[in-house]
């Protein structure tokens, strides 16, 4: 969304004593953004309101926010109004002890003929992040045979400036990002000439040159073992000394020609292992090894001695069903006929980590043996809770995906507040773990970026858009909130050519 000029509108003081005489039928306007009772980090840039235009012959809006002692008023002639700074400072001063009505009216002509309302109020806790996204293009068949379409972006959202690019025009395909807790680590999934488990693995700077030195392969992971490690949902360790990852694995992959949701994707083989940067050791992980079932998307806990996974019993019809195959067409059908045809669920799992020893995992109370799919944990900073996705099926591009939140050492499981309609996922804790922040599809088919509170009993509020992290045609996943003072700015891929003359 962007806040482009309109054409000329009503002035708002005459659309208010329009509205002020008018005394018929209105219909429903609906606010998109603020949610009805979001709750706004107290140090975000202006909100920007938004709202589903009406359809009328000749619409215009009216914006009032109603303040302690006053209404503020704003003609808008597009359906979006950005709040002006003094009157974002009003707000905050009052929102935090109630919420703030905010009136969207629109006018066909001068006829008031819809009106929206929505409630916002100020949490207590600063936004004490910045966030590190990605932006494909979708589909995603597109965004992987065009690599240099892809762009990383780290946006700060308590200014209006736009999102940092620090990497475009990928000279290889990469995906999966992550940042250790403590901001000192960056990682990456990137394919080098060819080998699917390159991942760029180094210390944070303000410009990272990545080149041969700062690429590990998951392929050396037992090389004379049969299948090859590409390395799924690598996640780093708090001080960014352990890396985490999906080895040996096989997935299930059915690519579809859709922008809503564009892939069936899990792994159906595959167990964990881990890198050790000190001592340069690549090893399985005792305990999340077995060859007999599916080990995959790991968490490490703050203090780096406890690992959540999840996992699920192989599935024998689903391996011979794509067989040596990488993918299996969609012919036609979209994401819910696939689910129903190739249903698949995962458990949660809690295991010691010890410095790579592992050790027995059990299953995590509350996020396993409930009839659902349970995958993507990620710990809470203060390591009291585990936040994660629960879908009837499947992992990845889920449309019924939840977010979730469970004790860290099991117990009950609570749906967030948060949830969207449809879709909830690739979420990630702020340094200070009092806001999440995540992908959904509540404005669009086209994913984009929300954050939520987070109080001290894992109660969420509802969420607001981070509007600069919203583009019609592009997709917004995998928002990291690294600490605000990260110093990254760009990004670049600095490895040569492979030598094509012998």
């Amino acid at each position: 969304m962007s806040c482009s000029t309109a054409s000329a509108a009503p002035s708002a003081e005459e659309m208010q004593r329009a509205l002020d005489t008018h005394t018929g039928f209105m219909e429903s306007l609906e606010i998109l953004n603020p949610l009805d009772q979001a709750a706004y980090p107290p140090d975000f840039a202006p909100p920007l309101v938004a709202w589903e235009p009406s359809g009328f012959a000749q619409e215009h809006w009216l914006v009032r926010v109603e303040l302690k002692d006053r209404s503020v008023l704003a003609a808008s002639g597009q359906p979006f109004w950005r709040m002006d700074q003094d009157t974002w400072d009003a707000v905050r001063a009052l929102a935090v002890k109630q919420p703030v009505r905010i009136h969207v009216t629109s006018f066909d002509g001068d006829r008031p003929a819809a009106l929206g309302e929505t409630r916002l109020s100020v949490a207590p806790d600063p936004f004490d992040a910045r966030v590190l996204v990605q932006r494909i293009p979708v589909p995603f068949l597109h965004a992987q045979d065009n690599p240099g379409l892809s762009r990383w972006l780290l946006d700060d959202p308590t200014t209006l400036e736009p999102p940092v690019t620090v990497l475009s025009e990928m000279p290889h395909c990469g995906n999966c990002h992550t940042v250790s807790g403590n901001g000192k680590v960056f990682g990456m999934d990137i394919d080098l000439h060819g080998d699917k488990g390159g991942y760029a693995l180094t210390d944070m700077d303000r410009d990272l040159r990545l080149g041969p030195d700062q690429f590990i392969s998951w392929s050396r992971y037992k090389p004379d073992q049969p299948r090859r490690s590409m390395g799924l949902f690598t996640k780093l360790s708090t001080d960014g000394r352990f890396a985490v990852t999906t080895v040996k694995e096989k997935s299930f992959f059915i690519p579809i020609d859709h922008v809503t949701y564009s892939q069936l994707f899990f792994p159906i083989r595959g167990h964990l292992a881990y890198y050790d940067r000190q001592t340069g050791t690549m090893a399985a992980l005792p305990g999340a090894d077995r060859e007999d079932r599916v080990q995959t998307s790991p968490a490490l806990s703050p203090d780096g001695k406890w690992l959540v996974f999840a996992g699920a019993p192989l599935n024998q019809e689903l391996l011979d069903a794509i067989g040596d195959r990488k993918f299996l067409p969609a012919n036609g059908r979209y994401i819910d006929e696939l689910n129903d045809l190739y249903p698949y669920q995962f458990d949660l799992y809690r295991m010691p980590f010890d410095q790579g020893r592992g050790g027995e995992p059990q299953p995590l109370a509350g996020a396993s043996a409930n009839g659902m799919s349970n995958y993507f944990p990620r710990y809470s900073p203060d390591g009291r809770w585990v936040v994660y996705c629960r879908a009837p099926t499947g992992l990845v591009q889920q449309p019924d995906s939840e977010l979730w939140i469970v004790p860290a050492q099991g117990g009950q499981a609570r749906r967030l507040a948060c949830n969207t309609e449809p879709f909830n996922s690739w979420h990630s804790f702020t340094p200070n773990g009092r806001w999440i922040v995540f992908s959904a599809k509540q404005v669009s088919v086209f994913t984009q970026i929300y954050a939520a509170h987070l109080d001290e009993q894992g109660r969420a509020s509802r969420p607001v858009l981070l509007d600069a992290l919203a583009e019609h045609g592009a997709a917004f996943i995998i928002p990291e909130a690294v600490p605000a003072d990260i110093p990254l700015r760009s990004i670049r891929i600095d490895v040569p050519a492979p030598d094509t003359t012998s």
